[in-house]
């Protein structure tokens, strides 16, 4: 089960202290967006509610076990704590394979989405509304900024979660089911808005 958000609340006579006592709780941050989504609503209500469903279904369905933390629109956000991925039995490379297979599909019942995802180590688990759940921090932050450089069709991450995914691809028996990491290219080195460093990128995808 996903960290508890701890409720930042101003009328706490503690927050202050609370909050120093605050750990991150490290994961990975995946945000998949709705490509032309504005455009998409020119074509008719029921069509682009329809596409808006089986977009977000889609998502549900190659990362399950893990449930979205929330919808931003046109786009949805999924958080998958360290614990909850070690009690999954899932690895990150499972991870991103479900992120590709998300990003490359072309049936026309699903709309063309772009996706960004990043291992996060400075992200915490606290909420500004009470009773919710979700997660700050400049990870978080650069996961967003991430899916913005993504194309349409495309799954693009950061260094970390390479590393990660790599690791995991090097010691499964089972390479040849992993056609994603293999469309991998990259690294390049991009500056991202607010990110007090370039970021090296890597992208899949059509």
């Amino acid at each position: 089960m996903p960290t508890p958000s701890f409720f930042v609340n101003p009328h706490s006579g503690n927050l202050k202290t609370e909050l120093i006592k605050l750990r991150p709780t490290p994961g990975y941050c995946m945000f998949i967006d709705i490509a032309g989504s504005t455009k998409m609503k020119q074509d008719g209500f029921l069509n682009w509610v329809a596409l808006i469903h089986n977009c977000f279904a889609n998502a549900q369905t190659f990362l399950l076990p893990f449930s979205p933390v929330k919808e931003i629109g046109d786009a949805i956000m999924f958080y998958v704590e360290d614990g909850d991925l070690q009690r999954s039995g899932y690895v990150p490379l499972q991870l991103f394979d479900g992120l590709w297979k998300i990003a490359t599909e072309t049936d026309h019942i699903f709309p063309a989405v772009k996706i960004g995802a990043a291992r996060c180590e400075n992200a915490y688990s606290i909420t500004f509304r009470q009773g919710n759940q979700d997660y700050y921090g400049i990870d978080i932050d650069m996961a967003a900024r991430i899916q913005g450089e993504a194309q349409e069709r495309q799954v693009v991450i950061e260094r970390r979660l390479y590393d990660n995914i790599t690791t995991n691809y090097n010691a499964t028996g089972n390479k040849d089911n992993f056609e994603s990491y293999r469309s991998l290219s990259g690294p390049v080195l991009r500056p991202l808005k607010g990110i007090p460093h370039e970021v090296e990128l890597f992208r899949a995808g059509l």
